[in-house]
């Protein structure tokens, strides 16, 4: 009857009455320690929760001890307010276990070492957006405490064997032993009692280096690590391992292919006349090879050497040789290459090779002029030596005679070369027959096709045959040219004696056998 009267008022004095099922808060941690300055959080965690969409209650603390970093703020989605009252609100009902917010503080300057501190949270209550619910008050303590030591720095460090000259603000030492010795003891002691040391003991020692970390952590956690790097010498007397490889990765001269190898050291090749330098790279990924190489060489006529050396780590030395032969022999390029050949070339004659009806341009014709060089024409298997003595202003068409040779016994001159122009060369141009070289360790006789009956004295100097005439036509070979009549009687008379030499043997083997 009582609770029914109670309800009735609650309701006349317009009060929402609070329901039993109660809900439960807690300040964590509790207590908590804490050192001058040191910041700290507060958890204000719930429990038990159904539904909720707000919690708030009273919130004191001593504000001459500790200070709110934050007032209004947002935990996890929670929308959080502090001051005389702590309000969090939710975005959605929540309903369990679970933190609510977390507070932030610090200390002020007159919260002393001994002294504590009380946090808490009282008159808590609940919402489902129609109904209230009460929660339970907490608290919690806050104690100030001593700063604990960041003293981490070692007081001694030594090693059994080994010269350490050990000063506390150096981190690194680097000390080398004898290949005999196998194992070193390290020893250490600390400048802070409170502070603790991990890493000392006895230890193998490998050949080569020996990496030990001797760790101090001060009592407030704070680490200081020093390191000892103990090599121990190989039987040779390196403290580290030295490379011997002279192994690199590529080598190559622009000049020509080389077919680089490590299992290499010498090559060879051969460019033409007007190759006259050559690029020299070589490289490796191996950080202690050192490459001692020009980058560029001048390349004489003739041989030249390239030296190129791989200096080991342990300093042993590889010679790699390239011997690059310019060529002096002439060679033969297309019209359009002949211009800027020219100017690279050394020897004195460039060979060109013309199509049928194809011109040598005035500008070609006067770049040899001035570089003093002569061209060699090839043509259809005819072959001319061309001298410009002057300044050229047209172009230069060269036109062979296409020679029938059917009249001439052909069986007397195996070989021959046979020369002549349709037309001839213009003033300023002076042309030579040039001795193809297979002729030329021959004793030449030079016949005008048209008058086979004698051969034509003139003098062939150094493969080059000069006549007045170009347009006559000329067939140089190392024969005596006969005509049919003249070899029919020596012919026939041959084979007459040999029948009757034939006939005689004959008879005086069938003789014998009877």
């Amino acid at each position: 009857m009582k609770k029914v009267i109670i309800s009735i008022l609650l309701i006349w004095m317009g009060l929402t009455p609070i329901l039993a099922n109660n809900f439960t808060t807690t300040l964590r941690p509790s207590p908590i320690s804490i050192e001058p300055g040191e910041e700290f959080v507060v958890n204000v965690n719930v429990s038990n929760m159904n539904g909720i969409v707000a919690v708030e209650g009273n919130f004191s603390y001593d504000s001459t001890k500790l200070q709110l970093v934050q007032s209004e703020f947002t935990y996890n989605g929670h929308d959080v307010a502090v001051g005389t009252r702590l309000v969090v609100n939710f975005k959605t009902a929540k309903s369990g276990s679970f933190t609510a917010a977390q507070l932030r503080f610090r200390p002020r300057p007159g919260f002393s070492v001994g002294q504590s501190t009380i946090i808490s949270f009282s008159g808590v209550s609940g919402s489902n957006g129609t109904t209230d619910f009460s929660g339970t008050s907490s608290n919690t303590t806050v104690n100030m405490i001593p700063a604990k030591s960041n003293n981490n720095f070692l007081l001694s460090l030594s090693a059994t064997g080994v010269n350490i000259n050990f000063s506390k603000n150096t981190l690194n030492y680097v000390a080398d032993v004898e290949n005999s010795v196998k194992s070193v003891t390290i020893t250490g002691s600390v400048e802070d009692g409170s502070a603790r040391v991990t890493g000392l003991g006895t230890f193998s020692l490998n050949v080569y280096e020996n990496i030990f970390n001797i760790t101090v952590t001060a009592e407030n956690g704070s680490r200081r690590t020093y390191t000892i790097n103990i090599r121990r010498e190989d039987e040779l007397g390196n403290p580290i391992f030295v490379s011997s490889s002279t192994d690199i990765d590529s080598l190559t001269v622009s000049a020509c292919e080389i077919n680089f190898s490590n299992l290499i050291d010498a090559y060879q090749c051969t460019v033409r006349n007007d190759v006259n330098f050559t690029n020299v790279n070589a490289s490796s990924k191996d950080s202690t090879i050192k490459i001692e190489a020009p980058t560029i060489v001048i390349l004489e006529e003739g041989l030249n050497t390239i030296e190129v050396n791989v200096v080991a780590e342990n300093d042993d030395v590889r010679v790699i040789v390239i011997n690059i032969e310019r060529s002096t022999d002439i060679f033969t390029v297309t019209p359009d290459e002949a211009m800027i050949t020219l100017e690279q070339i050394s020897i004195p004659i460039l060979g060109i090779q013309l199509q049928k009806d194809e011109e040598l341009s005035s500008q070609l014709l006067n770049q040899a002029y001035k570089l003093n060089k002569k061209l060699l024409i090839h043509q259809a298997g005819q072959t001319i030596l061309l001298t410009v003595e002057k300044l050229i202003n047209i172009p230069l068409l060269i036109e062979f005679q296409d020679l029938s040779l059917n009249g001439l016994p052909e069986f007397n001159y195996p070989i021959g070369q046979s020369v002549g122009l349709s037309s001839p060369l213009p003033s300023g141009i002076r042309g030579s027959w040039w001795i193809e070289p297979y002729l030329r360790d021959f004793d030449l006789k030079v016949y005008d096709v048209n008058n086979t009956s004698n051969p034509l004295r003139l003098a062939v100097i150094d493969g080059i045959l000069d006549v007045d005439d170009l347009t006559l036509a000329l067939f140089i070979t190392p024969a005596t040219l006969t005509t049919e009549s003249d070899m029919n009687l020596p012919l026939l008379i041959g084979t007459g004696v040999g029948g009757l030499l034939i006939g005689f043997i004959l008879s005086l083997l069938i003789k014998k056998r009877s």
